[in-house]
């Protein structure tokens, strides 16, 4: 049941069924992870467009001003030999016109237009032709894909006023402990809870949705009664604490007494080896360590692995980055080393026992260190923090 990191990884991944898809309106999908190749509905742009404010002409000047064409006009069905039509920055440029002079290279005198520079460079059209930026059919988003602002304003722009996403993944999370108190100072034997507040914020990272957040202290019973009630109306089910094997640590009987089965009991990854994952009703019960960065490895391992299958991605790739020193391995067990993206290079931060969020805070990600170690200049694998970007 105690299996390695990469292990644990496709272990995870490999527990679940991805979701259904659903319509959602393009104002509701920031975020969302698009479920099939979304397609422009028609070239951008659909039809040739000043680039900016000036003059549509038509041969060699001087020009004689014969009209105005505004964005939102219908095209102009026909521009003659010699003549200029003002025109604003995304009108449609008529067919015969041969480039567009801006304003401030132009001269107006009555209805004459002449250039203001003899040498004026007029290989410069200032023309965006039809289907400049992508052509009807071409592929603006691939299945998988999470949608950004951006992303969602291409596709609008495209034609699109919806788009088929997979369902959201509904997690719920148990925050366990006689000790953890959610506001002001603790007293003494307590500690402020640091996974509550955070967990739900990775999650929606991560692509899924924490519903509602469950407290429950150090009780077997408690702890059993509240797993069977979570996993009916969630996809997933998040743990904080009790993975270990103390006289408190009671998650891997409850799931037992839920009627569920581990996957695996324990990862041999250094920090976060206690974590595990269960199934209850096929539901997974994903088992983070009570310690935060602890915890937070085990988001990364198992938890991120779960979602990437709920919503149909491939298992989250590791990206690649340089040592600036040498990183020794913790004998058979995989190491993560948290760090900084310095330029390319990595950079072990200080803080980053597995009680302390201190380091965390200011890392961009871990370096994966597998048995044997790694030197100074090696390139090992490379797992960004989800608010990060891959190298």
């Amino acid at each position: 049941m105690h299996v390695s990191w990469m292990q644990a990884r496709a272990a995870a991944w490999a527990s679940v069924v991805q979701m259904g898809s659903e319509s959602v309106q393009l104002a509701e999908a920031d975020g969302r992870i698009v479920s099939e190749d979304v397609p422009a509905l028609f070239p951008l742009p659909s039809f040739p467009t000043a680039a900016m404010d000036g003059w549509a002409v038509r041969s060699a000047g001087p020009w004689q001003i014969a009209g105005t064409v505004s964005a939102g006009d219908a095209p102009v069905a026909h521009l003659h030999d010699g003549d200029a039509l003002r025109i604003a920055t995304g009108a449609p440029v008529p067919e015969e016109a041969d480039r567009i002079i801006a304003w401030e290279d132009s001269v107006v005198t009555g209805d004459e237009l002449t250039l203001r520079d003899p040498d004026y460079d007029s290989s410069k059209t200032h023309i965006r032709p039809s289907g400049e930026e992508c052509q009807e059919g071409a592929i603006l988003a691939v299945a998988g894909a999470r949608l950004n602002p951006a992303l969602i304003g291409l596709l609008s722009a495209s034609g699109h006023d919806a788009a088929v996403v997979r369902k959201q993944p509904r997690i719920r999370l148990i925050v366990m402990g006689n000790e953890v108190v959610v506001s002001g100072i603790p007293a003494s034997g307590k500690v402020r809870d640091a996974l509550g507040v955070q967990i739900p914020m990775w999650v929606d990272r991560l692509g899924g949705v924490v519903i509602d957040t469950v407290q429950v202290g150090d009780d077997l019973d408690d702890l059993t009664q509240v797993l069977k009630a979570s996993v009916h109306d969630v996809d997933a089910v998040i743990t904080t604490g009790g993975t270990s094997r103390g006289h408190r640590d009671h998650l891997r009987e409850a799931i037992g007494n839920a009627a569920g089965s581990l996957v695996f009991d324990g990862v041999d990854v250094r920090p976060g080896h206690p974590m595990m994952l269960g199934l209850i009703s096929s539901t997974p019960i994903i088992g983070l360590p009570g310690n935060p960065l602890s915890a937070l490895v085990a988001m990364v391992t198992v938890a991120s692995p779960v979602l990437d299958g709920l919503l149909g991605r491939p298992i989250t790739p590791l990206g690649s980055i340089r040592l600036s020193e040498d990183l020794r391995s913790s004998g058979t067990a995989t190491r993560l080393v948290l760090g900084s993206d310095d330029s390319g290079d990595f950079v072990g931060v200080d803080h980053a026992s597995s009680a302390m969020l201190r380091g965390i805070s200011r890392a961009d990600g871990w370096a994966v260190i597998y048995e044997g170690g790694a030197k100074e200049g090696a390139n090992v694998d490379w797992l960004p923090l989800p608010w990060r970007p891959r190298q």
